[in-house]
């Protein structure tokens, strides 16, 4: 599809996916595509890395460090729930978090071969409210 994307594209992606009604598809791009309207951490870190970089505005803190070590994946996945990763988050704190012993860094999911994730809370319909997944 090259290497601008627009918003449309990406729903097609997904779409192509077969992903359910109320499902979540998350595209992963390679480094040389950008997405239109997309955030890059030179036009507003303070928003787009966030969590793993200091917000811009609301209570400020130590940025988290990246399961992965890598802020652009890590911070790629979006949710109607934004900045919520654990109970009790507000504008400039995550929520509670677990955190790894050796690299500090925050999480809230295990993966598969002790890989690490930060994911953001999910929009229950039924409620209406964020669920984290700590």
């Amino acid at each position: 599809m090259g290497r601008l994307l627009r918003r449309s594209d990406v729903s097609e992606l997904a779409r192509r996916l077969g992903v359910m009604a109320g499902g979540v598809a998350l595209v992963l791009t390679a480094a040389d595509v950008a997405v239109e309207g997309f955030c890059s951490a030179a036009q507003c870190p303070g928003q787009c890395a966030w969590p793993f970089h200091e917000p811009a505005y609301g209570q400020q803190g130590q940025p988290l460090g990246a399961p992965n070590g890598d802020v652009g994946l890590d911070g790629m996945v979006a949710a109607g729930c934004p900045g919520v990763y654990g109970k009790g988050a507000y504008p400039g704190y995550a929520g509670k978090l677990r955190v790894d012993v050796k690299t500090k860094a925050s999480y809230n999911v295990e993966g598969e071969k002790g890989r690490k994730y930060l994911v953001p809370a999910l929009l229950d319909p039924i409620s209406n409210s964020c669920l984290p997944m700590v």
